[in-house]
């Protein structure tokens, strides 16, 4: 089962966890697995890399929030330790300049602490309702939470003071921001994919599109054009964030946790990173300039694994992905 994917800063790694509690990162420019590790504490939900691409952050389901070295995924330190309660380290969000990690927990709380472990943790003020979503604003200076009583709270980055709520209708799964920090997108229990503009936080959200069943992951393309949503309706879906049309839906072989885009930093072909929740758990690869050249998903997907293997499987990623 895979629970939870995440590009590294320079997109020449992918790594990905689940419910078997093994983080693995593949190095997709020769299709290998670089570095492997069994959390002792089982089911990892959420993965975070640092910017400068040198460690990850992984949280589990007792809390316990661990940073790697993400060149072999030997452990550095320990932000978070809840074994023996129920708070599940659900999300994991690192700033975009370094300095914090936020940690979202089933029970509510969410932390901010340094990245480097000093100093102490700042609690922030949530309600009691699982926070299933954190994710900061590309200059660091908010951060947006979203929990299951469909409350979005966004909060300031380096103190922690709560800034603004807003209700969205049902849970709320996934936050993202678009590229610029203008706006960011949701996705909810109840089927939807809105998005709120982060200076009129007064005004109603926009409807993106929806699903038919609840959004479990969103994420803008690092060009700020599209809006990629996954759910549990076995479809990830492409949204056009100017006009709010759907531009392409691709069904899946099983339930959708997670999708991500390769980062713009990295440079080359534009890719698309779906996460199957399933029994065997599996990463499906998408090259963007096929899915919005006019060809159908089953198609790319087919011509993709046979010219370039772009499907991970277990612990496997064959071959490559080219033309980074």
């Amino acid at each position: 089962f895979v629970t939870a994917i995440a590009w590294s800063p320079d997109g020449r790694r992918l790594a990905a966890t689940g419910r078997n509690g093994y983080v693995r990162v593949f190095e997709t420019t020769r299709g290998t697995l670089s570095g492997e590790a069994k959390c002792d504490w089982s089911w990892a939900f959420s993965l975070a890399w640092s910017p400068d691409g040198r460690e990850l952050a992984s949280g589990n389901h007792e809390g316990v929030v661990q940073v790697w070295d993400a060149s072999n995924l030997s452990p550095l330190r320990m932000l978070q330790d809840h074994r023996g309660t129920v708070n599940w380290a659900i999300a994991v969000a690192w700033s975009p300049d370094g300095k914090r990690v936020a940690s979202s927990l089933k029970a509510g709380k969410v932390v901010l602490q340094n990245a480097n472990g000093e100093g102490q943790e700042v609690a922030l003020e949530c309600s009691r309702a699982p926070t299933s979503a954190a994710a900061w604003s590309p200059d660091s200076k908010r951060l947006a939470t979203g929990a299951d009583d469909g409350k979005i709270r966004l909060f300031d980055g380096a103190s922690g003071r709560k800034l603004d709520e807003l209700t969205a209708p049902g849970s709320v799964g996934s936050i993202s921001w678009s590229p610029d920090g203008r706006f960011f997108a949701a996705g909810c229990g109840e089927h939807s994919v809105l998005l709120w503009d982060a200076s009129k936080l007064g005004a109603a959200p926009l409807l993106v599109g929806k699903h038919t069943r609840g959004v479990s992951s969103v994420a803008f393309s690092p060009d700020g054009k599209l809006i990629a949503s996954g759910s549990p309706d076995r479809t990830v879906k492409l949204w056009s964030f100017e006009s709010r049309a759907e531009v392409a839906s691709l069904r899946m072989p099983g339930v959708v946790s997670a999708v991500a885009f390769k980062p713009a930093s990295a440079g080359g072909r534009p890719w698309l990173a779906c996460a199957i929740d399933e029994t065997l758990g599996r990463v499906l690869l998408y090259p963007l300039d096929e899915l919005l050249g006019g060809k159908s998903p089953e198609s790319v997907l087919a011509e993709t694994e046979r010219e370039t293997g772009l499907t991970i499987k277990g612990a496997s990623l064959d071959p490559v992905i080219k033309d980074q």
